[in-house]
């Protein structure tokens, strides 16, 4: 994606697309920095992917048996053996 370089008031910036902002989570203040010939900007936002996991992993050590969390009733064709 090529943008143009526009002039602030005094200074100069770029206008970053909205789709972009929201793919990348984000907003706020962001981090800038110069790597090599690069301008690198970074999220300043926490992230917390594992956010809740622990209290989700407890909730499911209390199911009794080997159910599978997404409804499957096995049947008897599971439980007879299969033959090749």
């Amino acid at each position: 994606m090529e943008i143009d370089i526009i002039k602030i008031g005094n200074s100069q910036g770029i206008r970053i697309p909205h789709h972009l902002l929201s793919q990348l989570g984000m907003e706020g203040k962001v981090e800038m920095e110069v790597k090599k010939d690069s301008l690198v900007i970074k999220s300043k936002a926490k992230k917390e992917p594992r956010k809740n996991w622990e209290e989700t992993f407890a909730k499911y050590a209390d199911v009794k048996g080997e159910e599978l969390l997404d409804g499957y009733i096995p049947n008897k064709f599971d439980e007879e053996e299969w033959e090749w």
